[in-house]
């Protein structure tokens, strides 16, 4: 051995002899390090090196590969380290869990699937009971069991009728065989009988579906393949309906498992595989599918039947423009044609036949169609060829105004909004002012509050002045045209009322002061009436009928080739006026095009996919029908659907003082909320017209108007109640506490100090008529220096600046809508585009609001609105700000910008601060509010 040979360098050394010593010594050399700042990690370069991250308690390993230390055994703690998260996990692995509103949910490969216990008798009950959608077929009884409801007046007979449990009777559909039943008898909400000699040799199915959580309802038409009975359409919450050619009537499809139970079609990974005998029976198949929300579970279900309908057609003759009325519903236009030579009004709709009550009524102008086009946010959009003062809209039938807020006028545009509106709904706009005579006959709008004697009354004050008891009155209430001899007047009371006026009811009044809006009546098509309807499945007598929803598209063919199933049906609409005019097409999936439909499938498609038509709170029915026909209606409206939207647009303007606004609010129910440059003001500022179309300010401004119209709702008359507290109204002894003459509960309370937005944190309630502000430090009174400097000369001869001071005013304001959430968060990252839901810990359903968010920054409102200055992303759970004026606001450090437009006094800083550049600190208190 040399002499000359080292012990203690490199690999030779006592300690590092060997290769194996070496990577034992570099995967754990790492373990308890600690990374630098900025550094995801430690420096490693043996892969499989470990690193316990202290920070977040996590053990870690070296991917050399992707030169970042990634958490051990991932995949495994995927299984469970998401689940207490607000919204599915990404990329979930099979069997992986999720807390989904307090029900453990599993990951199947496919789908989240609730955790559920099997009942011991195997009834399917406990199936369904989590479930938003469910198809229960066959449904088996419970054993021997018998479920008596002490409080039912139903006699359970279990000798010759078999009873089944199911999830909720309100909600679900009863099918035996292909057909709908609504004959069932009814022993408690989950338990229902029927006769056994009507199941003999016969299953029993039932459709769960959960109104509550619906979003969507998505219906789709398919020609059947006879030689290929696969339809690439994923079965996940969709039921299906098979028509034949020759009929307009749909046939439950039952899902079975393609063995022992084949039933009429089962589940393959490709979508559905028709049975041989459901494909060779129907011609046709419907699909109906349901989106439902994670959060949010407000949607309703409107369920309408009847046992009588009668269809008529009616004739008459007026003088014209004119508008014909069917129970108080406006006729689409394009069904009547009025002569006004011979005075004759001919009735051409073919659906209708004779003894109709008719009213006519005399428009000064007006302009009819169908409406096109949707906004983002579901709005129909009329585009005008004339210009309206005060229109009057209807839309399939019912009168809209803007005062009411169910509707917008944009006369920049020339178009008007509607909502809820969808394609293809009739319209007609007409004109209230009557600029001639000099004569607006638009007199008031609101809802009906009031009762006596157990009968609604609508007040007019100065009624015989307002309206003269010659003068003719025209009344609509909840759209509906009332005849004039149903409006009863009491002129020593000042108000009017109809029989059953109720409560709540939305009421348009007009002055007929000409008697230039004449009516008749005689008998008119009663309509199935179903309050909000976003949509809707019909069933007539045993079987679905099917509206227009299923083929109607307004995206191109381009649009609409990624997502076509093969044999699917369109009907593509062109933009023809006032007619409902398109192209129809079915996919060709192995030629990849749409093709033009054959005579015979055509005929098949117009009779099938047009037997009835949704309105806003209606079913207009299209297919012929007679007395002896029962209907049953599952109207929905969809859980992210609100009664009034609030309203929010923004402007600029240069020394305006008086403004008329493009959108209606009811005066004086205080629906108006003004903001310049952010700032709210007060009534004392602010004076409303009082046709609602615009306000005044007490001076001329310059720069950023935002106006929020916030509709009452619920019945109430006013959208909230208001008052302004000065020094008058501070608790002696407390200069924090301030007494109030509006009653702070039961309600939401907001406030404004200066027009600033306090976050709730701010103050508290002490009791109704008592709020006290936390921060005494603030000085709410007497702090705000926003009178101009003065320069006064003093008797000297000095001239000396004055400040001067204007006493803060605060503003509260108490609502009675509980649904609507606030939260203040505080957020100091520079260009903050993103508000994260657990970033923030925001409430989840904040992603599904259904209104406007009103955001402000430090008591500023940004006027942002959903789609134009921000847009709410669920794959990110983040509400993502597009508005660059936005992180304008948020980066707005007042010593910072005074640097950076004086560079003398930030070099001054500079020295007092070892030389060191100022930083931009930023601290924004940013509240949200939402429903």
């Amino acid at each position: 051995m040399s002499e000359n040979r080292k012990f203690n360098v490199g690999r030779q050394s006592e300690q590092l002899y060997n290769e194996e010593l070496y990577k034992m010594y570099e995967s754990i050399r790492t373990l308890l390090m600690i990374p630098e700042e900025g550094k995801d990690g430690p420096e490693s370069n043996l892969h499989g090196a470990l690193w316990l991250n202290l920070d977040k308690n996590e053990l870690n390993y070296y991917n050399k590969e992707l030169n970042a230390w990634d958490i051990i055994f991932r995949d495994k703690f995927r299984i469970v380290d998401s689940m207490l998260n607000h919204f599915p996990p990404d990329r979930p692995v099979q069997g992986q869990l999720w807390i989904n509103q307090d029900v453990l949910m599993y990951y199947d490969g496919l789908q989240w699937k609730p955790i559920k216990a099997l009942m011991q008798d195997g009834s399917q009950i406990n199936l369904a009971v989590f479930e938003d959608f469910i198809i229960l077929s066959p449904l088996h009884p419970p054993g021997n069991t018998v479920v008596n409801d002490p409080e039912s007046d139903v006699v359970v007979d279990e000798t010759n009728k078999s009873q089944f449990l199911v999830p909720n009777i309100d909600a679900g559909k009863y099918f035996v065989n292909r057909e709908y039943r609504h004959d069932y008898e009814e022993i408690n909400k989950v338990t229902l009988q029927y006769p056994k000699e009507m199941l003999n040799e016969k299953v029993s199915s039932w459709v769960h579906v959960n109104p509550g959580k619906i979003t969507n309802i998505k219906k789709q038409l398919f020609k059947v393949d006879k030689l290929n009975q696969t339809i690439e359409l994923d079965p996940y919450n969709t039921e299906f309906y098979g028509f034949r050619r020759d009929s307009a009537f749909g046939h439950f499809l039952r899902p079975g498992d393609g063995a022992e139970d084949e039933g009429d079609y089962y589940a393959i990974p490709e979508g559905i595989q028709l049975s041989y005998n459901a494909a060779q029976s129907f011609d046709y198949v419907l699909a109906v599918s349901y989106e439902f929300s994670w959060i949010k579970s407000t949607g309703r279900l409107n369920r309408t039947s009847s046992e009588r309908i009668t269809t008529n057609y009616y004739v008459g003759g007026f003088g014209g423009p004119i508008n014909v009325f069917v129970e108080g519903y406006d006729l689409e236009n394009r069904y009547y044609h009025y002569d006004t030579l011979t005075e004759m009004l001919e009735i051409t709709d073919p659906n209708m036949d004779r003894d109709f009550e008719i009213s006519i009524f005399e428009a000064i102008s007006r302009e009819y169609g169908l409406i096109r086009e949707r906004t983002l946010d579901g709005r129909g959009i009329i585009h005008l060829r004339n210009k309206y003062r005060n229109p009057l809209v209807f839309v399939n039938g019912q009168a809209l105004h803007s005062s009411l807020g169910d509707i917008e006028i944009n006369d920049a545009e020339g178009i008007i909004l509607v909502n809820g509106a969808r394609r293809d709904m009739s319209y007609c706009v007409m004109e209230l002012d009557d600029v001639e005579n000099n004569h607006n006959m638009f007199v008031k709008s609101g809802v009906v509050n009031e009762i006596v004697d157990y009968q609604g009354v609508i007040r007019i004050p100065d009624f015989a002045n307002v309206i003269p008891e010659e003068d003719g009155i025209i009344l609509f209430v909840d759209g509906l045209l009332i005849k004039k001899e149903d409006v009863v007047r009491d002129y020593s009371d000042e108000s009017i009322t109809v029989n059953g006026l109720e409560r709540g009811q939305e009421f348009i009044l007009l002055h007929d002061k000409y008697h230039a809006l004449q009516y008749d009546e005689s008998r008119l098509h009663s309509a199935l009436v179903t309050g909000r309807v976003d949509e809707s499945l019909v069933y007539m007598n045993e079987f679905l009928i099917c509206n227009d929803t299923a083929i109607v598209t307004s995206r191109t063919m381009e649009e609409e080739t990624p997502e076509a199933v093969n044999g699917e049906i369109k009907l593509f609409l062109e933009p023809q006026q006032d007619v409902m005019e398109g192209q129809f097409k079915i996919w060709d999936e192995y030629n990849k095009t749409w093709q033009d439909l054959d005579a015979d499938t055509l005929a098949a498609v117009k009779l099938i996919a047009f037997s009835y038509e949704n309105g806003l709170n209606m079913i207009q029915l299209n297919i012929d029908h007679d007395e002896n026909d029962f209907f049953d209606v599952f109207a929905y409206s969809f859980a992210n659907h609100i009664e009034k939207p609030v309203v929010i647009e923004s402007f600029t303007c240069e020394n305006q003082q008086e403004f008329n606004i493009r959108h209606h609010f009811i005066h004086g129910a205080n629906s108006l909320q003004v903001y310049l440059d952010g700032v709210r003001q007060y009534d004392n500022v602010v004076t409303e017209y009082v046709d609602g179309s615009g306000f005044k300010l007490n001076a001329p401004f310059t720069g950023k108007v935002t106006y929020v119209i916030e509709h009452p709702e619920g019945g109430a008359q006013k959208a909230c109640t208001r008052e302004v507290l000065d020094h008058t109204n501070v608790l002696a002894g407390s200069p924090n506490v301030y007494k109030t003459n509006i009653s702070l509960y039961p309600g939401r309370v907001t406030v404004y100090v200066s027009g600033l937005r306090q976050p709730q944190e701010s103050y508290v309630i002490l009791d109704n008529h008592t709020i006290l502000f936390n921060d005494r430090e603030t000085m709410l009174i007497g702090s705000q220096d926003n009178y101009p400097t003065e320069h006064v000369r003093k008797e000297d001869g000095e001239i000396v600046e004055l400040n001067r001071r204007q006493q803060d005013e605060i503003l509260v304001e108490v609502r009675q809508k509980f649904d609507r959430q606030e939260q203040t968060i505080q957020v100091k990252d520079i260009d903050e585009y993103d508000i994260g839901i657990q970033k923030y810990d925001l409430p989840p359903d904040i992603i599904e609001a259904a209104d406007e968010i009103l955001i402000y920054i430090n008591g500023i409102f940004t006027g942002l609105r959903n789609g134009i200055g921000y847009v709410k992303d669920r794959s990110k759970g983040a509400i993502t700000v597009l508005d660059g004026n936005y992180v304008e606001l948020m980066n707005n450090d007042p010593l910072y910008t005074l640097f950076m437009l004086d560079v003398d006094k930030h070099f001054l800083w500079q020295q007092r601060h070892d030389g060191q550049p100022y930083e931009p600190k930023i601290n924004n208190k940013v509240t949200l509010e939402w429903r």
